[in-house]
C-alpha cells in the first residue's frame, strides 16, 4: 500500500512540473512576443517620425529656395535703381527668410550705404543750388537798386559786350512790344468793322481766321 502511495506522490510530482514546465514555457513565450510587438512598434513609430522629419526639413529647404529668388530678384532692383522704396521692398523680402542669409543681408547694407550716399549728395546739390539762388536773388537786387539810383553809374560799370547785350535784349523787348501793340490794335479794329457790318461782335474762331489770313496761313 504504502508503495502504490509512494507511486502517486511521484506521478503527481511529475505531472505537476511537466504543467510548470509548459506554464513557463508559455508565459516565455508570450513575453517574447510582447517585446518582439512592442519592439516592432517603436521601430515604426521612430520610422513615421523621421520620416514626417525629414518631409518638413524638405518643405522647409523648399520655402527658404523661393524666399531666397524673391529676395534675390528684390535686390537686383535696389541695386539697380536705389530708392526708399526698392530698399524697402528688398529689406522685407530678406527678412521674410527663415533663419536669414548673410550674403543677401550684405548686398542689402550695401544697397543702404549707396541710396544714404545719393540722398547725402541730393542734399548738398540742393543747397548748393539754394545758395547760388540766393546770390543772385542778391546780386539783382543789388543792380535793380543801382539802376534806379544811378543808371549811369550800372551802365558805366558793365563791360562792352554787357553793354551790346542789354541794348539788344532792349531793341528786342521794344520790337515785341510794338508788334504786340499792332496786333493789338489791328485785332480792335477788326473787331469794331466787324460789329458795324454784322451787328453782332466776332466769335473767337473768326478772329483767329483774320488773324491767319493776315499772317499769310490763309488765303480764303
Amino acid at each position: 500500500m504504502k508503495k502504490i502511495g509512494l507511486l502517486f506522490l511521484v506521478c503527481f510530482t511529475f505531472l505537476f512540473s511537466a504543467c510548470s514546465n509548459d506554464k513557463n514555457a508559455e508565459t516565455a513565450d508570450s513575453s517574447v512576443k510582447q517585446e518582439t510587438k512592442a519592439s516592432k512598434e517603436k521601430v515604426e513609430k521612430e520610422a513615421k517620425k523621421k520620416k514626417e522629419a525629414e518631409k518638413a526639413e524638405k518643405e522647409k529647404q523648399e520655402l527658404i529656395a523661393q524666399k531666397v529668388k524673391e529676395a534675390d530678384d528684390a535686390m537686383k532692383a535696389a541695386e539697380a535703381n536705389p530708392t526708399d522704396e526698392t530698399f524697402n521692398a528688398a529689406k522685407a523680402a530678406v527678412e521674410a527668410i527663415p533663419d536669414g542669409n548673410e550674403p543677401l543681408q550684405k548686398r542689402l547694407e550695401s544697397v543702404l550705404a549707396t541710396l544714404d550716399s545719393i540722398k547725402q549728395q541730393a542734399a548738398e546739390a540742393q543747397r548748393i543750388a539754394e545758395e547760388q539762388t540766393a546770390v543772385q536773388n542778391q546780386q539783382q537786387a543789388q543792380t535793380q537798386q543801382q539802376q534806379q539810383e544811378d543808371p549811369t553809374l550800372y551802365w558805366n560799370n558793365l563791360t562792352p559786350d554787357q553793354q551790346e547785350q542789354t541794348r539788344r535784349m532792349e531793341a528786342e523787348a521794344n520790337a515785341q512790344w510794338h508788334a504786340q501793340n499792332d496786333a493789338d490794335q489791328k485785332r480792335d479794329q477788326f473787331v469794331n468793322d466787324f460789329q458795324q457790318q454784322h451787328g453782332r461782335p466776332p466769335t473767337s474762331g473768326e478772329i483767329q481766321y483774320e488773324w491767319a489770313k493776315e499772317q499769310g496761313l490763309v488765303d480764303y
